[in-house]
């Protein structure tokens, strides 16, 4: 991992800490009182760990659509699509996660005219999220 992207992952997992702070995980129902607490710190910690990785690859699959897209490879738009959603279900995106699904939808219903407009439905929740997150600005603050 390059010297970028571990100032990366330090500063996500900062600003993730401050939130899963004011937000704890749920402990599971089945779990010891006396252990829940323990169990909802490492829930939250590899929540924010998993959703930090996530972050620092969304531009990366961001590309892998729009290309796949724009060679109107479908096989490859789906294999991304799919990729992609697998890292997202666990992350809580719900915004991302049906748009991926959707465009899962399109492609395996061959209904080329929908697959577009879920394709840019699919970039701008990424684009969203990126945006949300700080990454973007991040990114420009740490050139790679």
């Amino acid at each position: 991992m390059g010297k970028t992207t571990q100032n990366l992952l330090q500063r996500l997992r900062g600003r993730l800490r401050r939130r899963d702070v004011n937000r704890p995980a749920a402990a599971p129902e089945n779990a010891p009182a006396e252990t829940r607490p323990a169990t909802d710190a490492l829930a939250a910690g590899f929540s924010s760990e998993l959703f930090a990785s996530l972050l620092l690859e969304l531009p990366e699959h961001r590309l892998a659509l729009l290309d796949a897209h724009a060679n109107r490879d479908l096989e490859q738009l789906g294999s991304c699509a799919h990729k992609l959603l697998g890292a997202v279900v666990y992350c809580d995106l719900p915004e991302l996660a049906g748009a991926l699904r959707q465009l899962q939808q399109a492609i395996r219903s061959e209904d080329t005219r929908a697959v577009t407009p879920c394709c840019n439905a699919s970039v701008q929740a990424i684009e969203t999220l990126l945006a949300k997150s700080g990454l973007a600005r991040m990114l420009h603050q740490y050139p790679g």
